[in-house]
């Protein structure tokens, strides 16, 4: 197997920076769009690598697509290129999410177009379609393509326990080795430590100043399992209790996280701007991924780095990677029960799907979307 490519660290931030701004659609479009640039189009992961670290990413907490951009980043410039990738690709929406919440609090309460996330919503089960079709060689087995349609089908059925089940089918497919027992070294684990920690460190002494705010939102990074939603049932009680926000202004927060590109956690800096702003939104952001990082920088990374040729670990994360698209498709199946329930939405979804099997990028079909349905809905 050839050596992983490593890339300049000025053109990691260049592509997370347009990966960032072209983010729209949730954690399924980013996803496919990561592995249509930095797999398809310009070869710098391969294919395997990218499944493995999208399987791995998807078992620990955190905003899956934000950890799959520093473990992404991690394979093309190691410890500095992870950090470059995550924070370039949560800059542009942390920025705009900043902005509107001083036009929201400035200028009182604005609400965001239901158009919109009607033209969104179709496109990204087509995206989750396009993705699990790019991605179909993670399942080149009977026994892979099993747990795909198993954990498709518990996901759906039983969304909470998803961890649970991406662990259940690595132990499965971890059965199926024969090979290396030898114990592998733990350098390189130990250096990432190290590196890591003085991000840490930087993160604690920037949140000093707001001790509450800081220990929220790093709580909820530490406990967000499932993907950016969870962050609803996570951070709300906090932020009502506390007096933070009331819960008109929460959904309004969620809203405007999911009209702007990028990971929904980015709400993080809404919640903040309200409880102290500028500071505020900074610290919360900052806190709110600081979970990511260490387990990405720390952990994943140089886990899979270091384990990756042992028939042991290639076997678990074979199955933990064909799990992981198993749930993407249950995402799908339960998200399409109202991105698809509208003919008009059902014939934007068949279009943008075969928009995309004809190679047009995510990034035109999104906007392009939106804009129809708004129009739509001008003119009725």
């Amino acid at each position: 197997m050839r050596e992983q490519r490593q890339v300049g660290l000025w053109t990691i931030a260049l592509t997370f920076l347009r990966l960032g701004v072209v983010g729209f659609g949730g954690p399924a479009s980013h996803i496919a769009l990561m592995q249509e640039q930095l797999v398809e189009r310009r070869g710098w992961i391969e294919r395997d690598r990218f499944t493995e670290a999208l399987g791995v990413t998807s078992l620990i907490p955190g905003p899956n697509s934000s950890e799959l951009a520093i473990h992404t980043g991690y394979l093309m410039g190691g410890q500095a290129g992870a950090l470059v990738a995550g924070v370039c690709f949560a800059l542009p929406a942390t920025v705009l999410m900043i902005l509107l919440s001083m036009a929201y609090f400035c200028a009182g309460r604005f609400s965001v177009r239901a158009d919109l996330f009607a033209g969104l919503q179709p496109v990204v089960i087509a995206v989750i379609a396009f993705t699990l079709w790019r991605l179909r060689a993670a399942v080149r087995s009977g026994l892979l393509a099993g747990v795909a349609v198993a954990v498709a089908i518990l996901t759906v059925l039983l969304p909470a326990f998803e961890p649970v089940w991406l662990l259940a089918a690595g132990a499965l497919t971890f059965g199926t080795w024969r090979g290396d027992t030898r114990r592998a070294t733990r350098g390189e684990v130990s250096t990432s430590v190290a590196l890591t920690l003085p991000i840490i460190l930087g993160a604690v002494a920037g949140a000093a100043a707001l001790p509450a705010l800081a220990w929220v939102f790093v709580k909820t990074g530490a406990l967000l399992f499932g993907g950016g939603y969870v962050l609803i049932p996570l951070l709300q009680p906090e932020a009502l209790a506390r007096g933070w926000l009331t819960k008109t202004q929460f959904l309004d927060g969620i809203a405007l996280g999911q009209a702007t590109p990028g990971p929904i956690v980015t709400t993080s800096a809404f919640v903040g701007y309200a409880v102290a702003g500028v500071p505020g939104a900074v610290v919360a952001t900052v806190a709110i991924y600081v979970p990511s990082f260490v387990f990405v920088m720390a952990g994943t990374g140089p886990f899979l780095r270091s384990f990756r040729d042992r028939p042991a670990v290639s076997a678990f994360t074979r199955g933990v990677s064909a799990a992981a698209l198993g749930a993407i498709a249950g995402a799908g199946v339960t998200l399409g029960r109202v991105g698809l329930n509208t003919p008009l939405k059902a014939l934007i979804g068949i279009v943008a799907l075969v928009a995309l099997l004809r190679r047009a990028p995510i990034w035109l079909v999104l906007p392009a979307a939106a804009g129809v349905s708004i129009l739509v809905g001008v003119i009725r």
